[in-house]
């Protein structure tokens, strides 16, 4: 081989290795959640949005997957998973806006999913009862990809009694978080705040979605934050929207 051939062979190594680079799927971003049993992270996606005030709106979308799930080439049971932090200014007196029956602090859909060509559906929800944490600590979720309930573990790791499941844990102070419509196009859910207005928090919620036919998997995605400036001589509102479509478009393998 002489110094020509060496040079190209080099080439082609070091452009192989940027391609599967490319195509990893698992990059040290996502992932927030952990993987038990056959559960597969796949991939995430990462938005953020301020206001002209500092206000701040950050969404975090994972996917999972459970590969053997219904047990046929193509049945894989997707599982979509959201990470919502909402945090006000830290000037001006800015904070969260509290809850009621006229608005919510936070609202987080995700609706409308696809599978291939076809219109996907909905199967299980978290969370599908209301949750509620009035002082500081932490949640572990977890959640099933191919069957079961999704449940809640205060404090501790959460077991499910199925093949593959996923689970995190989050720090909550002061909300409540319910769901608002469950059905196979739409899962809802708002979260209320009960006090300390200026203290950032985390949400989240997650569906599983059935991997129903060849082709791009999706869903669409919508979270709105409201904030408001608590001081009584200069009050303000402001909210933050954020709306995207969250999956593939691959003629194959799902994500």
């Amino acid at each position: 081989m002489n110094g020509i051939d060496i040079i190209k062979l080099v080439g082609f190594i070091a452009t192989m290795s940027l391609l599967v680079l490319a195509l990893s799927p698992s990059a040290s971003a996502g992932g927030f959640a952990g993987t038990h049993g056959n559960a597969q992270f796949i991939t995430y996606e990462i938005k953020q949005r301020s206001d002209s005030y500092g206000n701040t709106l950050k969404v975090v979308i994972d996917a999972y997957e459970d590969p053997n799930y219904p047990m046929s080439p193509y049945g894989v049971g997707l599982l979509y998973t959201m990470k919502v932090y909402q945090s006000p200014a830290d000037h001006d007196s800015w904070g969260l806006k509290d809850g009621n029956s006229d608005h919510h602090t936070v609202t987080i859909k995700m609706y409308n999913p696809k599978s291939g060509n076809s219109q996907g559906r909905i199967d299980k929800y978290l969370p599908n009862s209301i949750i509620k944490e009035e002082y500081g600590g932490t949640v572990t979720y977890g959640f099933a990809i191919g069957g079961g309930e999704a449940i809640q573990v205060l404090g501790a790791e959460a077991h499910l009694d199925v093949q593959s499941y996923i689970s995190w844990t989050i720090p909550v102070y002061h909300y409540t978080l319910k769901p608002l419509r469950m059905t196979n196009e739409e899962f809802e859910v708002v979260g209320d705040i009960t006090g300390d207005y200026d203290t950032a928090r985390y949400y989240t919620a997650s569906v599983s979605v059935p991997y129903l036919s060849l082709g791009g998997q999706n869903i669409q995605i919508y979270v709105k934050g409201l904030y408001h400036k608590w001081v009584w001589y200069d009050s303000k509102d402001s909210k933050i929207i954020i709306s995207f479509t969250f999956g593939s478009t691959a003629n194959e393998t799902p994500i």
